[in-house]
């Protein structure tokens, strides 16, 4: 044979080793990363089964917790209720916030949309359910877009549900009937 042939030979020989070579490494790496990524699903099917669990812990939790508050919101609702002329305190709390509004068969009114006098009968209302009962209390407010007959009304409930507080209220005009245990200042 000729030198050259085999010259050519083996310098063919050591290209195609080469490229054995590098096709093994590629096969490796590719081996490699077929692991890793099997490594990491095993690793990730606990890790989703514990999210799971969390988000179904988070929802059970968020129901308990709307559970409680509605519960808290419902007795807090029918105290106002009971101090109100007409319709029927709205309380809700929710993950959205706080929604206070008055319900009358018109339908439920927002607590900012509510007119002055409604909203005068609706704070006292609510101060009173959040005072309770303890003794020793002075609650004010104001009166004066209330009308004459729906103060005597307010008044009468109000002495009904707290007789011992202390309740001062201003307006511009008397109501049209005095509790028996209440008292008019005029002041000029």
């Amino acid at each position: 044979m000729d030198k050259q042939i085999l010259i050519q030979q083996r310098d063919g020989l050591k290209a195609a080793i080469k490229a054995d070579r590098d096709a093994k490494d590629i096969h490796i790496k590719a081996n490699t990363l077929a692991e890793q990524i099997e490594k990491a699903r095993v690793d990730r099917d606990p890790l989703e089964q514990r999210l799971t669990e969390i988000k179904d812990e988070k929802v059970k939790l968020k129901t308990e917790k709307t559970l409680s508050l509605s519960g808290t919101a419902g007795k807090l609702q029918a105290e106002i209720t009971k101090l109100l002329p007409n319709g029927e305190a709205i309380l809700r709390i929710d993950e959205d916030g706080l929604f206070i509004g008055l319900k009358r068969e018109a339908g439920i009114t927002p607590y900012l949309s509510l007119s002055g006098g409604e909203k005068a009968f609706f704070d006292s209302a609510l101060a009173n359910a959040l005072l309770g009962d303890s003794p020793n209390k002075i609650i004010t407010g104001e009166l004066a877009e209330v009308d004459a007959e729906k103060m005597s009304i307010l008044l009468k409930e109000i002495s009904g549900i707290h007789p011992n507080v202390q309740f001062i209220f201003n307006s511009c005009h008397a109501p049209s009937e005095i509790p028996n245990d209440w008292a008019v200042e005029v002041l000029s």
